[in-house]
């Protein structure tokens, strides 16, 4: 259970539980369509909408595949081909694979996104090496990932419970910049141990913000 969820009411207890467990859920999923997309622009040689003089073929709908998963039921969409099939090289190993890929998503949880860990979990499936303007989307893909879920964990921390306002000029140093112009003021507990709680997580938020930053530049 996570240390900030130890001052948290009962069910925003369970709740917090639920929606860790969500988010490797749908951190499996978004690797395996992510994955899925990358390989099947290579063998087409044209990405969703691209006008390709190379292109071999249109994609055409979808079929839907479950994954059973340690955590919950994971449905997989794999392109059909106008022309030809398509079937995930990767997909069959997948359950072999399944901690390495939720390992990596704790980590991303924890200290954001990294590149080396995508090169590498691309490199166990079997598929080339990206070049770093496909290893930047990848990774946009996982940066609003983080995005969705810490904003609703941080929703969550704040919900029905007493609050009192701070100067967010006490956080800087772990707030991206943004956030800081576009709020003066932020909604914390006023129980101090609340704030000790929420600076660890304000300060990935920000190693989140600057990867994603140097993804985009790479």
């Amino acid at each position: 259970m996570s240390p900030h969820s130890k001052s948290l009411p009962l069910q925003n207890v369970w709740s917090v539980n639920l929606l860790e467990q969500e988010f490797l859920r749908e951190g499996l999923r978004t690797f395996v369509q992510t994955f899925i997309q990358y390989e099947i622009n290579a063998l087409i040689e044209a990405a969703p909408h691209e006008r390709s003089h190379t292109r071999r073929t249109y994609r055409n709908g979808y079929r839907r595949r479950t994954w059973s998963t340690t955590v919950g039921t994971v449905t997989i969409e794999i392109p059909k081909l106008r022309k030809g099939s398509y079937y995930p090289s990767f997909l069959d190993s997948l359950r072999d694979s399944e901690s390495d890929f939720l390992e990596a998503l704790h980590r991303m949880n924890r200290d954001g996104v990294s590149n080396q860990t995508l090169v590498n979990l691309l490199s166990q499936t079997g598929l080339p090496q990206p070049t770093p303007s496909q290893l930047a989307e990848i990774a946009e893909e996982f940066h609003n990932l983080l995005d969705r879920f810490r904003r609703r964990s941080l929703h969550l921390a704040g919900s029905n419970r007493p609050v009192a306002a701070i100067a967010t000029t006490l956080l800087d140093s772990a707030l991206p910049e943004e956030f800081t112009r576009s709020r003066s003021m932020l909604v914390i507990d006023d129980n101090v141990n609340a704030l000790l709680d929420a600076l660890p997580l304000l300060q990935r938020l920000r190693r989140a913000h600057e990867n994603q930053r140097d993804a985009i530049a790479a």
